[in-house]
């Protein structure tokens, strides 16, 4: 279930609070809140270290399977009758930027009554083309109706590794495609 911004936003059902009060009941001698969640953290710091600076699989225990970059190529490509044939992403800002342009003076409401109007999309020159995803390898799991669950780090994460794929020279070679 989604909430707020949209997509990136995704509604819990356990968060630390609860987590914290299932190990305080559990444990006989507990370790201080805060020294928990740091624990935690520094856990998620070094499996996003793992992960995505050095292309490494995560396993996740518990015969859950392991966690690991995925790379795509996500070049333009066409079909036969010239139409964009791969699902590359819109650019909205450059898009709307384009439609001012195209249609000036128009409304968004009159904009949105004009059809075939032209899309301005992501075509990830910075990456050489190449797409980056979290990718959760169920092959080795064992639970029971894997294709309900799904992998989604948090904004965080998402946007730490979004960073170093543009800035580290060399990081997007070292994922499987």
């Amino acid at each position: 279930m989604f909430f707020g911004r949209g997509r990136n936003k995704v509604k819990v059902d356990y968060g630390f609070d609860d987590i914290y009060k299932w190990y305080k009941e559990e444990s006989k001698n507990p370790l201080d809140k805060k020294i928990a969640r740091n624990i935690i953290i520094d856990f998620n710091n070094e499996v996003l270290k793992s992960v995505v600076f050095e292309g490494h699989d995560h396993s996740l225990g518990g015969r859950l399977g392991s966690i690991r970059i995925r790379k795509f190529d996500n070049n333009l490509k066409l079909n036969k009758k010239g139409e964009i044939a791969n699902k590359l992403k819109p650019d909205w800002p450059k898009t709307y930027e384009l439609w001012n342009k195209k249609y000036p003076g128009k409304s968004p409401k009159e904009l949105k009554e004009i059809k075939n109007k032209p899309l301005v999309y992501h075509l990830n020159e910075h990456t050489d083309g190449y797409v980056f995803k979290w990718y959760w390898d169920k092959i080795t799991s064992n639970v029971k109706n894997q294709t309900a669950y799904s992998f989604e780090p948090i904004r965080t994460i998402k946007r730490e590794a979004a960073k170093a794929w543009k800035n580290i020279p060399g990081l997007r070679d070292i994922y499987y495609e």
